[in-house]
């Protein structure tokens, strides 16, 4: 988990769980901090193409709205890997070259390690995963097989429209074991802004839009294909919308 407040990292590991029945009072929790690099102190909202949906105009929005980031910690389940190693990524605020401000990723690799009377962890790798200037990547997660490689899923959006992944898009990048490798993928290309009312509510403009809540992901370990769950905008043409939102989930499959 991140440490509030801090570019840290806390561990922490129960154990005698097998006595969750009969002993309960015999489980103990340990924690220990870990420092790490730098991941800020909170995401930013990111910013959409400025193209306003049938709800928003229906309130008198003016403006598309901008998306929630989220929290900077963990939003996904933590893959264990690689002998017993922890793999972990969460996004952050920063500002592209252009002075946009958006969401980055940091992602983390720890070794654990408890004894009789202690918990204690090193860092084995870390690392940042930064888009180019105008894109915006969050709510991330791993899948990662049992060597610790695998596929990095997220949203990413760009504040023009034009480009490859501008609209809400699910996106993923390959992940060696040791860091991310080669170029992010727009599995999931969106087709229009974020339209709902968490964004659009009535006489409040420069709302931010509610997005995300979760990313997952999984290994087949059977076949070793990589599952990631992300959200964005689908095609219209192709799904039919609830009448105050029009997100969806995209799901890729990576080998």
């Amino acid at each position: 988990m991140s440490a509030a407040g801090s570019p840290n990292l806390a561990v922490l590991a129960i154990d005698n769980t097998n006595n969750i029945n009969n002993t309960p009072q015999s489980m103990r929790l340990w924690r220990t901090t870990v420092a790490a690099q730098a991941y800020g102190n909170g995401t930013v909202p990111s910013t959409q193409p400025n193209v306003i949906g049938p709800y928003c105009k229906s309130v008198g929005t003016t403006s598309a709205p901008l998306l929630d980031g989220g929290y900077s910690a963990f939003q996904a389940t933590i893959q264990k890997a690689n002998g017993g190693n922890l793999y972990g990524v969460l996004p952050f605020g920063s500002k592209d070259g252009t002075g946009l401000n958006r969401d980055v990723l940091a992602w983390f690799e720890l070794l654990p390690t408890l004894g009789a009377t202690s918990l204690s962890a090193r860092i084995v790798n870390q690392g940042y995963v930064v888009p180019a200037d105008g894109y915006s990547i969050s709510y991330p997660a791993f899948g990662l097989n049992r060597a610790g490689a695998g596929t990095l899923g997220m949203t990413i959006t760009n504040i023009n429209g034009a480009v490859v992944g501008g609209f809400p898009s699910a996106a993923v990048i390959n992940f060696t074991g040791v860091a991310p490798d080669g170029p992010f993928v727009i599995a999931g290309s969106g087709f229009t802004s974020d339209d709902g009312f968490t964004g659009c509510p009535k006489n409040l403009p420069g709302a931010v839009g509610r997005w995300g809540d979760y990313a997952a992901a999984t290994v087949d370990a059977a076949t070793g294909f990589s599952y990631t769950a992300n959200e964005m905008i689908p095609d219209p043409a192709q799904f039919t919308r609830g009448a105050v939102s029009n997100w969806g989930t995209f799901i890729t499959q990576t080998h």
